[in-house]
């Protein structure tokens, strides 16, 4: 709940994006809720222009072009060792993938389509975790075979 607005308690746009990142681990690791407290963001993974602002570099770290949006990141802490660690796990995975698919050094436009679909998909009506690093990746090497 928002400190002094009790009326956001159980607002739809206050509470989406919430969880409790890093609530029993160390102060460092905290992120979303734990790291964000009553700070105020403009993020909201449901809007997809916003959405589609956010960048991973390939060490597993998320950026974004967007001052307001970099500032987001900053105070949800997203850029903790312990989510860019498992964003890297997860873009290692995808790149083994890749390459066992491979013939050669080429990739079939159709083997990154079916995984981007794959990922962009939901199970019991939840994403993947990291599902957002996953997409980013495929969705452009699937831009760059086309």
């Amino acid at each position: 709940m928002k400190e002094g607005k009790p009326n956001l308690t159980l607002d739809y746009n206050n509470i989406l994006a919430s969880c409790t990142g890093g609530e029993k681990g160390h102060k460092k690791q905290q992120h979303c809720d734990e790291s964000k407290r009553n700070s105020e963001i403009t993020l909201n993974p449901t809007n997809r222009t916003m959405m589609d602002k956010i960048k991973f570099d390939s060490s597993g770290r998320i950026f974004t072009d967007d001052a307001q949006l970099d500032a987001d990141i900053e105070v949800l802490n997203l850029n903790n060792q312990d989510l860019v660690r498992e964003r890297q796990v997860v873009l290692d995975v995808l790149k083994k993938k890749i390459s066992k698919a491979s013939i050669g050094k080429t990739i079939s436009k159709s083997f990154l389509t079916m995984a981007l679909k794959d990922w962009e998909s939901r199970e019991n009506n939840r994403y993947r975790p990291l599902c957002q690093v996953a997409i980013y990746y495929l969705s452009k090497k699937v831009k760059i075979t086309t």
